[in-house]
């Protein structure tokens, strides 16, 4: 269960930042738009090895930076601020929540619960 947590989490945020990432192409420089194209296959490599020893640590450390980038970024900030401006705008804004602080938040949840149940795990069959 928590592990299906964890993949929802870091694929919804992949095609979250997707999407977003292909609407504001030509708005932002291009070397956000490389970021963001590195950062998707990183959550989709995450995604694919899921299942691996240290994936859903590694996985908790990627969504707690998302979460923490985003909010001390001013240009999310300020996007936020002109929610309502435009459909344009209002449509990226919630991307944005979606892409940096729900879907994270679910991957960090998952990641944690899973490392969790995997140390319960080891624990009980080690005293067994």
């Amino acid at each position: 269960m928590w592990l299906n947590l964890l993949k929802i989490g870091l694929l919804g945020s992949a095609v979250v930042l997707g999407i977003g990432g292909i609407l504001l192409l030509r708005v932002v420089p291009p070397l956000i738009s490389a970021g963001t194209g590195i950062a998707i296959a990183v959550l989709i490599s995450l995604f694919l090895l899921a299942q691996r020893r240290y994936v859903p640590l590694i996985s908790v450390l990627i969504g707690g930076l998302e979460i923490a980038t985003s909010a001390l970024s001013g240009a999310h900030e300020e996007a936020l601020a002109e929610f309502g401006s435009s459909y344009f705008i209002s449509a990226l804004d919630v991307l944005m929540i979606l892409g940096f602080y729900i879907f994270p938040s679910l991957t960090v949840i998952g990641g944690v619960m899973t490392e969790r149940n995997r140390k319960s795990k080891v624990h009980k069959s080690f005293h067994a």
